[in-house]
């Protein structure tokens, strides 16, 4: 995106936001979901179960497929076992799509956050500090897939139909630039 545009406020009515953990996928989708009216799916509230144990795969897909069946809704996430479901659902992407300077210090800052304040994750999780010196820390977890994922926006975009609606950030201002916007234009109508 150059500097000073901002990409299209036109969006489609199944909106899938994805990015690396720490980029703000479920904060952006709550947020645009809201301005939308649109209904908000967080997949980690589907795949989380009590004590953080993850649903079986194709319990999983089943939950996701229903839960993205309808029209007008805004879901987060990136799960590679529900990708084919997902994608083949959506008419709009958005990706977040921000480095380490960004991802690290907010993945960082929400986990001790998150530690500390004893927050309730999905209505019945929370992280302990076990999560720094487990196998699968968020943290490394996050910042190992960093450019992994940003290799994947372009194969991602490109494998999906023409008609689709793409928008990548690659700076959290153009996010709110872009969701101030929209918001502005949603007024007017």
């Amino acid at each position: 995106m150059n500097a000073g545009s901002l990409p299209p406020r036109r969006v489609g009515r199944r909106i899938n936001v994805r990015g690396v953990s720490g980029s703000g996928k479920s904060t952006f989708a709550k947020r645009l979901a809201g301005i939308l009216d649109y209904e908000y799916v967080e997949f980690d509230a589907i795949n989380w179960q009590p004590g953080m144990v993850p649903l079986p795969d194709e319990e999983f897909r089943n939950q996701v497929r229903h839960a993205i069946s309808e029209e007008d809704w805004v879901a987060d996430g990136n799960y590679g076992s529900v990708r084919d479901i997902v994608m083949g659902r959506i008419d709009t992407l958005i990706w977040l799509d921000y480095g380490y300077r960004i991802v690290g210090p907010r993945i960082i800052g929400r986990t001790i956050r998150r530690i500390v304040k004893r927050e309730l994750l999905w209505g019945h999780s929370r992280e302990g500090f076990k999560t720094f010196f487990h196998r699968e820390n968020i943290i490394l977890w996050s910042l190992t897939r960093v450019r992994k994922y940003q290799k994947m926006v372009g194969e991602t975009f490109a494998s999906m139909p023409a008609e689709s609606i793409r928008i990548k950030f690659s700076a959290p201002a153009e996010a709110e630039a872009w969701l101030q916007a929209l918001e502005a234009e949603m007024k007017r109508t």
